[in-house]
């Protein structure tokens, strides 16, 4: 994961703060009916991964986080299938793509990524670090409920510090041959 200037930051309010939402259960079957979609949009080649809080099942936004995971050079083919069936991206990089979409009242974040970047590679390894590792994902959801009632950008700021934390914490447990290694 990369480390962020505090200017990154300044995108969020200073002022607005997060609502967050107890885990729903219900989003599971919704977020599985989703990615039956995106795989008759995609196709089969690419993975579909649900991650983000409601797949760790904790307190969140209320929001779907599902990823599409493809080779660098099925990536501009993936995009154009995925801007064909959900609009234009909110967010394009060159490894990486967001689109917003809904289902059901729901709000569904699916992003396309190069499953080879390093960014890629740290979510990936955040994300199953935190499926093995309970107290992690207790920690984290309070961090959230820290920082949700102060503002965006400091909600934003310090999740982003707690996943360097637990990418570093990983890489040392990687060094000592855990066998909890993500």
């Amino acid at each position: 994961m990369i480390e962020l200037d505090d200017r990154y930051f300044e995108r969020f309010s200073d002022t607005a703060v997060v609502e967050l939402v107890p885990y729903d259960p219900a989003l599971e079957v919704l977020a599985q009916r989703y990615m039956a979609r995106l795989r008759d949009t995609v196709g089969p080649v690419p993975e579909i991964e649900h991650r983000g809080a409601t797949a760790l099942h904790m307190v969140g936004k209320g929001e779907i986080d599902l990823y599409v995971r493809v080779n660098e050079s099925e990536f501009a083919e993936a995009f154009a299938a995925l801007e064909a069936v959900l609009g234009p991206s909110g967010s394009l990089q060159p490894h990486r793509a967001r689109f917003n979409d809904a289902c059901d009242g729901i709000e569904v974040e699916v992003m396309l990524v190069e499953k080879d970047h390093p960014e890629e590679r740290a979510g990936r390894r955040f994300f199953h670090y935190l499926q093995t590792h309970p107290e992690a994902v207790a920690a984290y959801a309070e961090v959230k409920r820290r920082y949700a009632p102060v503002s965006r950008r400091e909600y934003y700021r310090q999740k982003h510090r707690f996943v360097c934390s637990i990418l570093e914490r990983a890489r040392e447990e990687g060094r000592l041959g855990s066998p909890s290694r993500p």
